[in-house]
C-alpha cells in the first residue's frame, strides 16, 4: 500500500473512530432513537431532495461551456453524480470523484474536459465561499455576542482567502508549472518525451483553462448557480429536521450548514469527512439548541443518503465502463480480420 493510500486510511479509521466516540457518549440508543423517529420516509425524502442541487451543479458546470460542446445537459448531471458519489462513497484520492466525473466527458469527446473540470471545481468553492459569507451574516444577525461568531468568521475569512489564492494561481500560471514539471519527470523515465512536441502538455492544459476563464460572464455565472446549489443542499437538513419533528427556522439551518460545509472543505484529507461532519452538527447545532443526539441523527442520515444515491451511480457506471472496453476490443477484433488476407 502506498502512503497517501495509508495515510488516508488512518485519516478515516481516525475519524471513525471519533465518530463512535461521539455516538457513544451521547448515547447510542437517543441517536437510534432519534433514526427511528426519522425513518425510511425521511431518508428517501432526503434522497430525493438532494437531487435538485445535483441538477444544479450540473448546470453550472455546462455554463462554462459555449455552444460547441459535445456533451448535453443530462451528460454534465450524470458526470456530476458520478463525481460526487465517488468522492462520497470511494474517496480513493481527494479528487478521485472529479477524475471519474471528467472522465464521462473524456468518453464524450470533449477535449477541454480536465481543464472544465478544474475551473468547475474553482466555481463550486467560490459559490460555497458566497454561501458561507451568507451564513456568516446571518450568524452575526442571529447571535452577534456569542465568542464562537469570531472563531467562525475567522475561520472563513482564511477559508475565502485560500480559495481566492487557489484562482489567482491559475490566472498566474500554476498548472503550466505543474504541467512542464511532470513532462519533465515523464521525459527521464523514457516515456512520451514532450520536447517533441510544439507544446508541453502543461502548456495546453494552461491555455484551456485560461480559455474558459477569458469568458468571465459565463465563470460569474456558474459560480452563481453553484451559490443556489449550496442553498438547495442546505435545505435538505431543514427538511430532515422537519421530518424528524424537530423543526428549526430557515435561518439557523443555513448557518448550520454553511459552517459545516466550510469545515468539509477544509478536511477534505479526511475520507467521507468522517468525524468532521458529526462533531459540526454537534457544535454548531447546539448554538441553536438543536440537541446532540437529534444533530448525530441528521449527518447519519446525510450518511445514508450519500449511499443511497451513490453506490447505484458507481455500479450503473463501472456497467457502461465495462460495455464500452468490451465494445472498442470487438472493434479492434473486427479491424484486425478485415486485415487479414482471404
Amino acid at each position: 500500500m502506498t502512503r497517501p493510500r495509508l495515510a488516508l486510511l488512518l485519516a478515516a479509521l481516525c475519524g471513525a473512530v471519533f465518530t463512535a466516540y461521539l455516538v457513544t457518549h451521547t448515547g447510542a440508543q437517543a441517536v437510534l432513537a432519534a433514526l427511528q423517529a426519522a425513518g425510511w420516509t425521511t431518508l428517501v425524502a432526503v434522497s430525493l431532495a438532494h437531487l435538485l442541487p445535483t441538477l444544479l451543479r450540473g448546470i453550472g458546470w455546462r455554463i462554462l461551456f459555449a455552444g460547441d460542446v459535445r456533451v448535453g445537459w443530462t451528460g454534465f448531471t450524470w458526470a456530476r453524480w458520478l463525481r460526487e458519489a465517488v468522492d462520497n462513497v470511494l474517496p480513493i484520492l481527494p479528487v478521485s470523484g472529479v477524475l471519474a466525473g471528467t472522465r464521462i466527458l473524456f468518453v464524450g469527446g470533449e477535449r477541454r474536459a480536465g481543464a472544465s473540470a478544474v475551473v468547475d471545481l474553482t466555481a463550486e468553492l467560490l459559490g460555497q465561499v458566497a454561501f458561507g459569507l451568507l451564513g456568516l451574516a446571518l450568524l452575526l444577525t442571529i447571535t452577534p455576542n456569542d465568542p464562537r461568531v469570531a472563531w467562525a468568521a475567522l475561520g472563513l475569512g482564511l477559508i475565502t482567502l485560500g480559495f481566492l489564492g487557489f484562482l489567482a494561481a491559475q490566472l498566474g500560471g500554476l498548472l503550466r508549472l505543474l504541467g512542464r514539471a511532470i513532462d519533465w519527470v515523464w521525459q527521464r523515465l523514457g516515456a512520451d518525451a514532450p520536447s517533441t512536441r510544439r507544446e508541453s502538455r502543461g502548456d495546453i492544459f494552461h491555455d484551456h483553462v485560461q480559455s474558459f476563464y477569458r469568458h468571465r460572464a459565463r465563470f460569474a455565472c456558474s459560480v452563481v448557480v453553484h451559490s443556489v446549489g449550496w442553498f438547495a443542499s442546505a435545505m435538505e437538513a431543514w427538511l430532515a429536521l422537519w421530518l424528524m419533528g424537530n423543526g428549526l427556522p430557515v435561518m439557523p439551518v443555513l448557518v448550520i450548514e454553511s459552517l459545516i460545509f466550510a469545515l468539509r472543505s477544509v478536511s477534505f484529507f479526511v475520507p467521507w469527512g468522517v468525524g468532521i461532519q458529526e462533531s459540526g452538527y454537534l457544535v454548531i447545532g447546539a448554538m441553536f439548541g438543536l440537541s446532540p443526539d437529534v444533530a448525530l441523527a441528521v449527518s447519519l442520515l446525510k450518511r445514508g443518503r450519500d449511499l443511497a444515491l451513490g453506490i447505484p451511480v458507481i455500479l450503473a457506471w463501472q456497467v457502461s465502463e465495462g460495455h464500452g472496453m468490451l465494445k472498442r476490443g470487438a472493434g479492434k477484433t473486427l479491424a484486425e480480420l478485415d486485415s487479414e488476407p482471404n
